[in-house]
């Protein structure tokens, strides 16, 4: 084996031990949870996302990536099933490779934009150790 192929099955090795280890859910790469498509395309509706894509579930995949205040965080996202009690059904997940203030503060934008509650974890699915887990699911109504 070369050495760019034994890194690899090493790298492999090592994020399969921390999954199991650390006890992540697992993320559905690219699946957006009906809740968040839905309040995505009333956004749209309403005027809170300026979009050039119309209001409609199909698009609501573009108008994430690309009208929702959602640049420099949005990386390896998809859903996840929440283990924890205070959070029903699926989660909205995204696992970045860092996270600043100026990322914060637009999680926490894209958050009230869509009244979503959140938290950022240390522990991720995709890369254990080296990716943030931030989840997202929908705000009871107070």
């Amino acid at each position: 084996m070369s050495e760019t192929t034994l890194e690899r099955v090493n790298q492999r090795e090592y994020i399969r031990q921390a999954r199991e280890l650390l006890g992540a859910e697992k993320v559905k790469i690219g699946r957006i949870p009906i809740w968040l498509k839905r309040r995505l395309v009333q956004a749209v509706k309403d005027g809170r996302i300026e979009s050039d894509w119309p209001a409609e579930l199909r698009f609501v995949e573009d108008i994430l990536q690309n009208d929702a205040p959602t640049r420099g965080w949005l990386d390896h996202w998809g859903s996840a099933r929440s283990s924890r009690s205070y959070v029903k059904g699926e989660m909205f997940v995204s696992e970045p490779y860092d996270l600043c203030p100026d990322k914060m503060e637009k999680i926490d934008q894209f958050a009230e934009l869509l009244q979503l509650d959140w938290h950022v974890l240390a522990n991720s699915w995709h890369y254990p150790g080296y990716t943030f887990r931030v989840e997202f699911w929908p705000r009871e109504p107070r």
